[in-house]
């Protein structure tokens, strides 16, 4: 009986947060009609992005990500989990926002329009058939594999938005 109440209770809550919604470029515009400001709206990713580099023997020591030895190899992985959040830090290109994940403004990553409207995780370029993206994050060059090469942005919606609807109906118009 405590085990239903606990997932009743859990449900509860779940169902109570705020979602998050896709970022498309028709919301964008709705923003920027209304002006409202796009550095002050929280932007979550939708997918963990795994970043990875080889690093060599001179940045070892320098390196801010986890490292994990490969053969002779030294990889650092950086890693954004699921629905972190980040804050714009530049708008200037209509079809792009820089969004931060970390406390310093190199530790961002652009975001552009895709071909579904919505904003997804824009790389420097692209390799093996696009499957793995790079990027740079951090002053530093990473690659990213699919399918966090994907990762998409986020926003909350507020839904105790109240929305206001006035409907009216025509009466028609006769000849006399």
């Amino acid at each position: 009986m405590k085990n239903r109440l606990y997932i009743i209770t859990l449900l509860f809550l779940l169902c109570g947060c705020t979602p998050q919604i896709y970022l498309s470029q028709g919301m964008r515009n709705t923003l920027t009609s209304r002006a409202i400001d796009l550095t002050t709206i929280q932007y979550y990713n939708d997918v963990p992005i795994v970043m990875h580099r080889a690093l060599s023997t001179g940045e070892t020591k320098a390196s801010k990500g986890v490292i994990k030895f490969e053969g002779d190899k030294q990889i650092e992985y950086v890693t954004i989990p699921a629905h972190t959040p980040g804050i714009c830090i530049d708008k200037t290109n209509p079809d792009k926002l820089l969004i931060r994940f970390d406390s310093d403004n190199t530790s961002s990553l652009w975001f552009a329009k895709g071909s579904d409207g919505s904003y997804e995780l824009a790389a420097d370029s692209w390799l093996d058939n696009n499957k793995i993206a790079k990027v740079t994050y951090n002053t530093k060059h990473y690659r990213i594999s699919h399918p966090e090469a994907w990762a998409k942005l986020m926003v909350k919606k507020d839904s105790h938005i109240k929305v206001k609807e006035t409907n009216t109906v025509a009466k028609g118009a006769k000849i006399k």
